[in-house]
């Protein structure tokens, strides 16, 4: 299923007041930031969440680049390899205040690992290295979502928010927004197949566009009544209230 916008920002509102406990103990506010830096990465890059270090995101596949004045974003673009095929996913802007907020994260902790998400400190009973990479935040989204109420029990696969979701958000906001974009531009940003996105995200589309969708079409008749017999079988059309209509009325009301 989607995340609403407004599950989306709970979620992160719930997370944030984890970390910015200052009485907490640094590791597990640490830990719980890079779960929120995840999770925005996710929204705002429109990746899938990885669950292996042959999928996790690497430095070396982070390419940005600003403006000759330094001022602006002119591309962030993540080289990517999923289900065996590779594509280019295209960042929204904002996405370089979070990379740089992994950054400070990194400095402040002395992590120099090749993947963009890594473990600060090593905790071997807890099969955690430091700069080895965080393969996901399932025991973070598993406690968020159930004290949020997402996840409830006995609901099927299909009705459980999970941090595939976001992805979602991703594809519908590019979609929607940008109206130029087609399914096949989407398909190449999204390392998806454009059968499948047509089959998931069409109805975005549909429901934005609908009155150019049907313009040409069939159109309502204003003033335009359909008159009926007793057995709900259209037999003509008349004009509202006129003498017809009336007359078909007391007929058949």
């Amino acid at each position: 299923p989607e995340m609403t916008q407004h599950q989306y920002t709970a979620l992160l509102s719930h997370i944030e007041k984890k970390y910015i406990k200052t009485e907490a103990p640094p590791l597990d506010r640490v830990y719980q930031r890079l779960f929120y830096l995840w999770l925005t990465t996710i929204d705002a890059t429109g990746v899938r969440p990885w669950k292996d270090d042959k999928n996790a995101i690497k430095m070396r596949d982070i390419d940005i680049k600003m403006t000759k004045d330094g001022k602006d974003v002119e591309h962030i673009i993540i080289r990517r390899k999923e289900k065996g095929k590779e594509y280019a996913a295209v960042a929204d802007k904002q996405w370089l205040n979070i990379y740089e907020d992994i950054l400070a994260i990194r400095e402040a902790w002395g992590i120099k690992s090749e993947y963009l998400f890594a473990h600060p400190v090593t905790i071997a009973k807890r099969s955690r290295h430091k700069d080895k990479p965080i393969l996901s935040f399932r025991g973070q989204w598993r406690r968020a979502v159930e004290e949020l109420g997402y996840a409830k029990k006995g609901d099927s696969q299909q009705k459980r928010i999970s941090p595939y979701s976001i992805r979602h958000r991703y594809a519908a906001r590019r979609y929607l927004v940008n109206k130029d974009i087609t399914l096949e531009d989407l398909s190449q940003i999204m390392g998806s197949s454009p059968r499948v996105l047509y089959e998931v995200y069409w109805h975005y589309r549909a429901e934005d566009n609908y009155q150019d969708l049907v313009a040409h079409g069939y159109q309502i008749k204003q003033g335009r009544v359909r008159l009926m017999d007793d057995y709900g079988i259209r037999i003509t059309n008349a004009d509202k209230d006129s003498d017809e209509h009336r007359e078909w009325l007391k007929k058949h009301p």
